[in-house]
């Protein structure tokens, strides 16, 4: 990947050290203690050093291996994974509003990731030709919407649509120039450098937020200031909502059984985000938006585009979620499927209530894997 260079992406960048991440070895091991799984850099502003608010900032991590030494690696410096590597961004959840829920909730699964990706290294058995590729992990905060429970006068805790996409944007075209996302210009032009992939996750949120960076952006979103200066990000191979919110309108208007008691609730933290028009509701979230998004904002119009083959879409919902109910799975569901052959739809299960696929972090790592696996 780059180095650093007289460049304000990459001054950001610099502004924070490598940690390293360390797990307790097995019991299989010969000995007790811990084994370095990967490094870490924690906080990291996707806006120049000094414009960032506080909330504009993201968490990266990459496998012990990519340093290829065991040390460090430098702080500058950004290590570029194998040929055909994947890179996998998180986005969190929290109703838009919840300052409770940050970048650092995507820590178990990044724990778990990593710990895989040593392992799948580490396995004399495996052909390393089938061994998934894990470049590194990145965890996105953005700015929030104001909680009536938790109130700040942090300006990066008063946002109001398009903000949240607009940080999310901007993060990712923060992350194209390091070298994380490869550019269209680089792809059109045959220029694909290492041929690194990437996965777009989010959970609840965070999964409205991980399409919306597909979807046709709304009049009043500006262009990301880094947009300005490089070339679109290449957009994702594959995107994987956990517990997912993806039609707001229908669920306030028709709750499903069960879930009616959390109508008001729904509807104030989506006027708090998005305002009292239900028009503005409609139009952002994925299941109710505007037909064909998929084709303009992801696949592309172009023969060049259809010759790719389908795009991966993994939804991932528990039956047992008490906030989010399946049917907001089943409505995305249908609306993707309604792409037809550009879009290959697929179902998983998780367990337990709303959070805990973030807070225990193994089904969320154990989803993803199989997402890179299969790229």
């Amino acid at each position: 990947m780059p180095s650093a260079a007289a460049d304000p992406v990459w001054d950001a960048w610099a502004s924070v050290p490598w940690t390293p991440v360390d797990v307790p070895k097995t019991s299989s091991s010969a000995s007790s203690g811990t084994v370095t799984v990967g490094w870490h850099k924690a906080g990291v502003p996707y806006l120049p050093l000094g414009e960032a608010l506080s909330l504009q900032t993201l968490d990266l991590w990459i496998p012990s291996s990519a340093t290829g030494t065991g040390a460090a690696p430098d702080i500058n410096s950004l290590p570029s994974g194998p040929h055909g590597s994947v890179w996998i961004i998180y986005i969190h959840g929290g109703a838009w509003r919840d300052p409770r829920i940050t970048f650092a909730s995507f820590t178990p699964a990044a724990t778990n990731l990593l710990f895989r990706a040593l392992s799948s290294s580490n396995d004399n058995s495996s052909s390393p030709s089938h061994n998934p590729k894990l470049a590194g992990l990145v965890s996105l905060n953005y700015r929030l919407s104001p909680h009536p429970s938790h109130p700040s006068p942090d300006p990066a805790r008063n946002a109001k649509h398009p903000d949240h996409i607009s940080d999310i944007l901007t993060a990712l075209s923060f992350l194209s120039r390091l070298g994380v996302i490869p550019r269209r210009s680089n792809i059109n032009n045959n220029n694909t450098g290492n041929n690194t992939k990437w996965i777009l996750a989010g959970h609840s949120c965070g999964a409205t937020l991980s399409f919306q960076t597909l979807m046709p952006l709304p009049p009043l979103l500006p262009t990301p200031p880094l947009l300005l200066s490089s070339s679109s990000p290449q957009p994702p191979s594959a995107v994987v909502g956990f517990n997912g919110l993806y039609d707001l309108a229908g669920f306030i208007a028709d709750p499903p059984q069960g879930y009616a008691h959390l109508r008001d609730g729904y509807r104030e933290f989506t006027v708090g985000a998005f305002g009292e028009d239900e028009s503005v509701w409609r139009a952002v979230c994925p299941a109710s938006c505007e037909a064909g998004w998929v084709r303009r904002g992801w696949v592309g119009e172009g023969k060049e585009e259809e010759k790719a083959g389908k795009v991966v879409v993994m939804l991932v919902q528990s039956r047992e979620d008490q906030l989010v109910p399946w049917q907001q799975l089943e409505r995305m569901r249908e609306c993707l499927e309604r792409e037809g052959r550009l879009v290959e739809v697929r179902v998983r299960e998780a367990r337990g209530e709303h959070d805990e696929i973030w807070r225990e972090g193994g089904r969320m790592a154990e989803v993803l894997w199989e997402v890179v696996e299969g790229l």
